[in-house]
Formats: structure tokens, sequence, C-alpha cells
């Protein structure tokens, strides 16, 4: 539905619609070894939230939402993806 969307004074990564429920994904790239997870503190999910109500105040009514962490880990050979669902 969206990328890089700038609202509500913070910005989601991704916003996409799976089987009528919103996905409000952060993307963070790590090195190998190094957890993405540890950006992910209180005050950025808070500042997701805001940003995710923005949408939605614009988008009108959904059904269902959800947050999702995509963690992309670089390695010398490429990378990988890990998504961690209902994140927060």
């Amino acid at each position: 539905i969206g990328r890089n969307v700038h609202i509500g004074g913070g910005e989601l990564d991704i916003v996409a619609e799976r089987g009528g429920c919103v996905r409000f994904v952060e993307v963070k790239a790590r090195a190998l070894g190094d957890d993405g997870l540890e950006a992910i503190t209180p005050s950025k999910q808070r500042k997701l939230r805001r940003a995710a109500e923005g949408w939605l105040q614009q988008a009108g009514p959904v059904q269902e939402v959800a947050f999702l962490i995509a963690l992309v880990e670089t390695h010398a050979d490429g990378w990988s993806l890990e998504c961690i669902d209902d994140a927060f």
C-alpha cells in the first residue's frame, strides 16, 4: 500500500495488506551477528504507533492491524530475511 510513509511525526517503512490485515512493517538491516531488535526501543515503538494511528485516520476503517519487523541480515555471499509478525 505504501513505502516510506511520513505521517504522525514518524515514518512507516512499509504499509502492506494481506488477508484483510494491514501490516506496518519496520525494516532493520543488520550485519552478521548483530541484533537488529535492539533498535526497536519502547520510544521507537511509540513513534511507529503514532505514525500508524495517523495513517489509519486517513485510510478509514480497517478490520485488523499488526506490526511486523523485517530483519535483513547481510552476509559476504548475500543476505537473509527474518520476519517477526505481531512484534509489539
